[in-house]
């Protein structure tokens, strides 16, 4: 039977692990978020010392996978507290790296979890509510990408580590060695990264789901685990800048391009609400 609120591993099981892990999550959800973190820091030193001290491969690898979970409430309680600090830009980085442990720990941990499945569900919905569309993409070109395990070429012979596994309680992954040069930046809809998101001011109106949710959240009226899905519903509404006038007329907006040829048909703009479906991981 699998842990509900703690990661169950085949080798490694740390004691009080589930109440530990229990007591982080509702300090997240009573918005306790330094508390929060406090408490993941002290526990992500023990898991540290005891992976150092571990000699057995199997134990290191599933204390690691401990680790990523911890790792993964952390990020939760930042984006949160970066919520609630309105500083809606960063929270989509600290977003991008909880979607990042996610991929992590179901990569190497098969077993379901309710706290996993939670977080995922909330997060992919949360991450649809933001409203980047455009990432810049840079392409470089490096001498080799040395294992961050061997410290050889990892696409070499030389090297016997797979991108991307588990080794010894670490992932093994390629370090760039010597950048030769840039070879091209663009603007992409679907990049690799998201974090490398055109920039939008943390006032903009763009970020109105996330100011709503600071504004619920500082007043007690949404608790970050009280719900699971957000959604959205779109609809038109009239223009409150539409001026209606004669065809042939520079066009109200600016752009000294004839009305029939330009704002003619915006009488009415498409709004979108968001609604916050309950769902409740812990009270």
């Amino acid at each position: 039977m699998s842990s509900l609120y703690f990661l169950k591993t085949n080798s490694f099981e740390y004691p009080g692990g589930e109440c530990l892990s229990i007591e982080i999550l509702k300090s997240i959800n009573s918005c306790n978020f330094n508390i929060a973190i406090n408490q993941v820091d002290d526990l992500l030193l023990k898991l540290s010392e005891l992976k150092s001290i571990s000699s057995t491969e199997s134990v290191k690898n599933d204390i690691f996978i401990s680790e990523q979970f911890i790792k993964l409430l952390l990020h939760v309680a930042k984006y949160w507290l970066a919520i609630t600090n309105q500083k809606f830009s960063n929270s989509w980085l600290v977003l991008q790296d909880v979607l990042d442990y996610l991929r992590s720990i179901k990569k190497f941990h098969e077993k379901r979890n309710l706290v996993v499945n939670f977080i995922e569900k909330q997060f992919i919905a949360l991450e649809s509510s933001y409203p980047y569309q455009l990432f810049s993409s840079t392409g470089i070109v490096v001498d080799y990408y040395k294992c961050s395990v061997c410290g050889n070429d990892i696409d070499s012979f030389g090297c016997e580590h797979l991108k991307g596994e588990l080794y010894n309680g670490e992932v093994a992954y390629g370090i760039a060695n010597k950048i030769l040069h840039f070879d091209h930046v663009a603007l992409v809809e679907n990049p690799l990264d998201k974090r490398c998101a055109i920039s939008i001011e943390d006032s903009s109106e763009q970020f109105a789901v996330q100011m709503n949710m600071s504004e619920y959240i500082t007043k007690a009226k949404l608790k970050p685990f009280s719900f699971k899905k957000i959604e959205i519903i779109s609809y038109k509404k009239n223009n409150p800048d539409y001026i209606n006038l004669p065809r042939n007329a520079l066009c109200f907006c600016g752009s000294n391009i004839k009305f029939k040829k330009c704002c003619i048909s915006k009488n009415q703009v498409e709004h979108k609400h968001f609604e916050f479906i309950h769902g409740q991981l812990i009270t």
